[in-house]
């Protein structure tokens, strides 16, 4: 038995219509010791396909004692009782990284967004950024060969075979200090390594500008717009700021998260490990490891925050907790760079929780967000038309 017949009667299994005799087949297979490790295989293909979910940090070992679980459990009793103990020991794993709207919806919902989302369907973003020196001269990332790209007073600037720009300073005492924009547009998303050591990943819709040396200053200061995950360099002797519209975050060497777009409600901040200092009009912040900040206009608060959630985007992921489709939505346009239309005029007011991974296709994001029952899409181009 091939590999596409075996997925076939994964498939209407999880469907909930495969016939008795569709599942004494798979179940015989299951059983055959030639055949267990190629159904294991494709039962945990065909279902993260159905939940939309990849498990690349999925330790083998787990997997390997759920299904020797599963075949301890496989006896002369009746088949829809081993079918059950399947399905229990597979969600199992899956029910920690999905929520409520992952698999048993077998309706025409479905199908319908399946067919629209086939026919209109849109690839994910991708590494890639535009590096604007400072004489103005702008460098498409993804377009140049990796190796030595620019040089400026005292720094050579770099492009690593994975696409990292990666500051070396040739100099320390530089006759000129310049600034360097780095910048994503929807779509993309890239890493730059400054001359200090430090680490920044800026996600789509954004940009970071900094010095092209620090080795002259007593701060190192840099200025967001939109999303970077930060892992800075150690020098309590000049501490690291990130200023953004309506903040600043003061770290001596730490990992955070900043989310500075300005079409979110808040500017958010968490910490990851270390600690930081939180500035805006309304105060001072201390944040401690997995605290997060919320500054707006008028207020600087501070609770627990979901790390997780938080930097799921430098992981490949979209990750929620009860999180709004609105806030949902906007993530999508930044990443497929898709426009969000929501035609009646009304967001629908729908919490989602769940994992989804970036390098999806929209069709597949979309049919899983439908699957709430909640909302529906249509994709025509590059707009998304919400549709309660």
């Amino acid at each position: 038995m091939d590999k596409d017949r075996i997925a076939y009667l994964c498939k209407q299994y999880l469907d909930g219509i495969a016939s008795r005799e569709e599942l004494l087949e798979l179940e015989g297979n299951f059983r055959n010791p030639v055949m267990e490790d190629l159904v294991k295989a494709v039962l945990f293909e065909v279902y993260a396909e159905f939940s939309e979910n990849n498990y690349p940090d999925l330790d083998a070992r787990i997997s390997e004692d759920i299904f020797s679980r599963i075949s301890s459990q496989v006896s002369s009793k009746p088949t829809i009782r081993l079918w059950l103990r399947i399905a229990v020991a597979v969600a199992a794993v899956t029910v920690i990284v999905f929520s409520i709207w992952i698999f048993n919806n077998q309706d025409g919902n479905r199908v319908k967004s399946e067919r629209i989302a086939a026919n209109n369907d849109v690839a994910p973003g991708k590494q890639g950024a535009t590096l604007t020196l400072g004489n103005g001269k702008k460098i498409l990332i993804k377009d140049i060969s990796s190796g030595n790209i620019a040089s400026q007073s005292g720094v050579k600037i770099i492009k690593s075979k994975n696409g990292q720009v990666i500051y070396q300073v040739t100099d320390k005492t530089p006759v000129v200090l310049e600034y360097n924009t780095l910048s994503t547009t929807k779509g993309e998303q890239t890493q730059v390594r400054l001359p200090d050591g430090s680490l920044v990943y800026l996600n789509a819709a954004s940009s970071l500008k900094y010095p092209t040396s620090f080795s002259s200053l007593k701060e190192r200061r840099v200025t967001l717009k939109g999303e970077g995950y930060f892992e800075i360099a150690k020098d309590k002797a000049h501490p690291f700021i990130v200023t953004t519209n309506k903040q600043e975050t003061e770290v001596l060497g730490t990992h955070f998260n900043v989310n500075a777009y300005d079409d979110e409600s808040s500017i958010t901040t968490i910490l990851i490990e270390g600690m930081v200092k939180v500035s805006s009009k309304k105060g001072v912040r201390i944040l401690e490891p997995g605290q997060q900040s919320s500054v707006t206009d008028n207020t600087i608060q501070v609770a627990q925050g979901n790390i997780d959630e938080a930097v799921a985007w430098r992981k490949g992921y979209f990750r929620y907790t009860d999180e709004q489709l609105s806030v949902v939505m906007r993530q999508i346009a930044r990443w497929y760079n898709v426009e969000i239309i929501y035609p009646q005029g009304i967001v629908p007011q729908v919490a989602l929780n769940g994992k989804i991974n970036m390098n999806r296709n929209i069709s597949q994001v979309l049919r899983m967000l439908a699957k709430t029952k909640e909302v529906n899409f249509k994709v025509e181009g590059r707009k998304v038309y919400v549709l309660k």
